[in-house]
């Protein structure tokens, strides 16, 4: 029973954690005056599997790179190069990019996919020079990406709290691991709390910034309020196990 209770608490916890990254996206793109950029938050369950768009060939697209490179086009335009450094800057740690050229090969497979166009912009002084930007399409297939992540890491925490609920009859083993996972949060906290504030500036760009710095705040304290409760629940069991234990352990007899 107590297994269950670890599961569903946790799980009811962690459904409200990563859903300002969907709106920092929407907000950013409706900003731009984009008609459009709600088009696919209604689209039906079986309109197609959720988080792929497919190219002619029916293949679908999976790389994490690149529908990240769809995010930061739905932000705003750019040449391939810029394109890269953007993508340093904003996922630089979270993912690995083997070069500049992978990104020129991402973009061609995206724009086979209609997923993004080319277009010409001319610079003041300058050659004309190609930018990228995400079409219509692309827009609705990464709002659909990103609540099929938002579904998978539900999926994820679920699955955690029901493992790690198989500890239930080890209560000891279980709070040793609660007390790691406890301080490593801790220490997350603590670099966050130390970090740059995010200044209430205006823009779309600076508005995803404070979502995504509040959606990390917001789940570490889920987390945090998770291990206390499952903490609680593992010292009770502990204690009722302990006290059964005495109970049917025979007298001692009188010398």
């Amino acid at each position: 029973m107590l297994a269950e209770i670890l599961a569903a608490e946790k799980h009811g916890r962690r459904r409200i954690d990563g859903h300002l990254a969907l709106l920092s996206c929407i907000i950013k793109h409706k900003a731009q005056g984009d008609p459009g950029g709600l088009m696919l938050l209604n689209r039906s369950e079986g309109s197609g599997p959720p988080g792929r768009s497919r190219d002619a060939g029916g293949a679908p697209t999976q790389s994490l790179v690149q529908w990240a490179l769809i995010g930061l086009l739905i932000e705003r335009s750019s040449y391939g190069y810029e394109l890269a450094q953007r993508f340093e800057r904003t996922y630089g740690g979270m993912l690995h990019l083997s070069g500049v050229s992978y990104v020129y090969t991402a973009l061609d497979a995206l724009k086979r996919r209609d997923l993004i166009e080319e277009v010409q912009v001319n610079d003041e002084g300058r050659m004309p020079r190609v930018h990228y930007k995400v079409t219509a399409q692309g827009v609705g297939a990464y709002q659909v990406y990103l609540f099929s992540q938002l579904r998978e890491s539900d999926r994820r925490s679920h699955l955690l709290a029901r493992q790690f609920a198989v500890l239930v009859p080890e209560p000891e083993l279980a709070l040793a691991i609660l007390d790691r996972y406890e301080r490593e949060c801790q220490t997350e906290a603590e670099e966050q709390e130390g970090a740059p504030r995010i200044t209430a500036r205006q823009g779309a760009s600076a508005l995803a910034a404070r979502l995504a710095a509040e959606e990390h705040r917001l789940s570490l304290d889920a987390k945090l309020a998770w291990i206390d409760y499952a903490r609680r629940e593992l010292k009770a069991l502990a204690a009722s196990q302990g006290a059964q234990t005495q109970a049917t352990q025979p007298p001692a007899k009188e010398t």
